[in-house]
Formats: C-alpha cells, sequence, structure tokens
C-alpha cells in the first residue's frame, strides 16, 4: 500500500511510484512474481489502472477474444510478473473494451470467461449453494464486475 498525504494526492505520485517500482521489479531476476497483499479499493484501482495501460501499451491481448486459455495467462504472468488474478482481470476489462456488443456469442463467451474465474477463486463457498442461489449470486456478481471494469476502463 502507499500514503500519499493529502495536498499531494490526484496528481500522479501513487501511479509514477507504482511504475517505478514495478519497472524496477520487473527486470530483477530474483523477482518472481509482483504481488500485493489485500490491497484496498483505491490501491486496486490504481493498480488495475497501471497494469492495464502497461499491457494495452504492450498490445498484450491484442487480437485475444473469449474464451481465453490458460497457456495465453500463463505467459502474461511469466513475462509481466503478475500474479494469475490480476493478469486475469485485465484480460477481462481489455476483452470486454474489445467485445463486439452485436454478437450474442461473443458476449456469452466473456460472461461465461468472468463466471468461470469467480467461480474457481470461490469454488467452496458457492458450492455449498443451491444451484439457483449460485446461479444468481454469480449473475449478480459478474454485473458488478462488469460495472467495475467499464468504470476503469473510463479512467485508461
Amino acid at each position: 500500500q502507499f500514503l500519499i498525504l493529502k495536498p499531494y494526492q490526484s496528481q500522479g505520485h501513487g501511479s509514477t511510484l507504482y511504475r517505478t517500482l514495478f519497472n524496477n521489479l520487473l527486470v530483477r531476476d530474483d523477482v518472481t512474481e509482483i504481488t500485493v497483499e489485500d490491497p484496498n479499493e483505491a490501491f486496486q484501482d490504481l493498480r488495475d489502472k497501471c497494469d492495464l495501460r502497461l499491457l494495452m501499451g504492450k498490445k498484450v491481448f491484442d487480437g485475444v477474444v473469449a474464451p481465453v486459455g490458460g497457456e495465453v495467462v500463463r505467459e502474461v504472468r511469466r513475462r509481466f510478473k503478475m500474479s494469475k488474478r490480476q493478469v486475469e482481470r485485465c484480460m477481462e476489462m481489455v476483452l470486454l473494451k474489445n467485445l463486439n456488443e452485436k454478437s450474442v456469442d461473443a458476449i456469452k463467451a466473456f460472461r461465461l470467461q468472468v463466471k468461470g474465474r469467480v467461480y474457481r477463486q470461490n469454488e467452496e463457498a458457492l458450492a455449498a449453494l443451491d444451484v439457483a442461489t449460485r446461479k444468481e449470486k454469480l449473475a449478480e456478481t459478474y454485473r458488478n464486475i462488469e460495472e467495475e471494469y467499464y468504470r476503469l476502463l473510463q479512467l485508461v
């Protein structure tokens, strides 16, 4: 986490510090993954914006459409030393940005990609629910994630 004092907030200092640390760690051979333990919402937004700008600038997900196989995620993780969850979130945002909203199949594939990740991350808790409740929770979570992604994409 970063602490940016009030008079210096919203001036890009957090993003600059994040990018500087990230770029320094990225080139080190003794670092295999750059991760943040339990980031607060503001830091997660900062991280998402910085990572998304980096990956979009490098055109990492150009031409990628859902469903995306695990090999793509593994390669991006290896190359950019990001956590699996962070790579998947950034990939999903790029997929949403490039989504053909006229294609029912593309929309469904994207939705299933996101719901699949959410299910895998929360499998134990979701498996304890009855099928109808599980589907309802996944649908609600998907809607929240989609709103969050649209909000973040407007900031990039």
